[in-house]
């Protein structure tokens, strides 16, 4: 649970449960403040206030007996957030991730999560797909952003985060650039360089090929895409990488694949057996703000789940 949802059930009582009010002391919005307390109640599975219409006049029973439970808790957390700002320990947040995700895509969180926070330490964990379940099942790190297929642990929560395509890279001067590819067995003609979790037999690249009764000539691979990037400025063949790796390379030319490949799935992987600190909970938001904070701090066995279908892409 975020500690936050406790804050604004304990702010919304020391201003007489006026809703406007509270939301001006917390620096919020007024819909935020309703917002947390309706999820608030829904964790606990009982109203916590008495109400007619839209308008909450007082405590019921559930909410007088909790009061002095959740002031409590705050206060201990306030006492144990002093103590940490006043030592000179630093916090550090531990992060599996792939380079794709890093360079392109997690500057911006990065930034923000560091100026909110100058004494954390972020430290990323570049690591194949497939291993960073079980980082995260055995507390090596605090989350995972995954994005591709990966062996699902019982005790992994999976929240998925954006949708992403395949572009394939070429030189500037190669003849695929010429024309339109209306096949995969345009590209299979060209030695081809890409991710090494896309030649096994069971990714959804190989399966392309293979459901086109195509074998590609896979000459390299590797889990980084600038190093697909380097070598397909040496000529050495053509690249699939992730469409979000594109940059502003005067030497390469990115074709998009989405009509001839299935794009991927960005995720971020939480243990069910660790609490995330809010740190890396507002981490996770800043990194994917369309997915609620709720879903994200959620503990234990949560049923809780994000529509795929409704993911931006990335």
């Amino acid at each position: 649970m975020n500690i936050n949802l406790l804050r604004t059930f304990l702010a919304l009582v020391k201003h007489d449960l006026n809703f406007t009010l509270t939301a001006e002391k917390l620096g919020v919005s007024q819909p935020a403040v309703t917002k947390s307390i309706k999820n608030f109640e829904q964790i606990i599975g009982a109203p916590l206030f008495r109400r007619k219409g839209r308008h909450c006049y007082q405590l019921t029973d559930k909410g007088h007996h909790l009061f002095p439970v959740v002031r409590s808790i705050v206060e201990q957390v306030d006492c144990m957030l002093t103590e940490k700002k006043l030592s000179d320990d630093r916090m550090t947040l531990n992060i599996a991730t792939t380079h794709t995700q890093i360079k392109y895509k997690l500057a911006g969180t990065v930034e923000h999560i560091l100026g909110k926070y100058p004494r954390l330490s972020i430290n990323f964990h570049q690591a194949a797909p497939e291993t960073m379940a079980g980082m995260v099942s055995n507390g090596l790190v605090d989350f995972a952003i995954a994005t591709e297929s990966f062996h699902l642990f019982s005790d992994i929560r999976v929240l998925p985060c954006y949708h992403w395509g395949r572009s394939l890279v070429v030189p500037r001067d190669h003849p695929l650039t010429a024309r339109q590819i209306t096949s995969l067995a345009e590209i299979a003609a060209y030695p081809l360089i890409t991710y090494v979790f896309t030649c096994h037999e069971r990714s959804d690249i190989y399966s392309a090929f293979i459901h086109q009764q195509i074998t590609p000539n896979i000459v390299m691979s590797a889990t980084d895409a600038d190093i697909i990037k380097h070598y397909v400025r040496r000529k050495m063949g053509v690249g699939i990488v992730a469409s979000c790796a594109k940059d502003d390379d005067e030497e390469l030319e990115f074709i998009s694949l989405d009509h001839l490949l299935p794009g991927g799935q960005t995720s971020v992987l939480v243990s069910r057996n660790l609490w995330l600190s809010d740190v890396a909970c507002e981490f996770i938001s800043s990194f994917a703000p369309h997915i609620s904070d709720e879903l994200i701090c959620c503990f234990g066995n949560s049923q809780g789940s994000v529509a795929v279908a409704e993911l931006p892409w990335q």
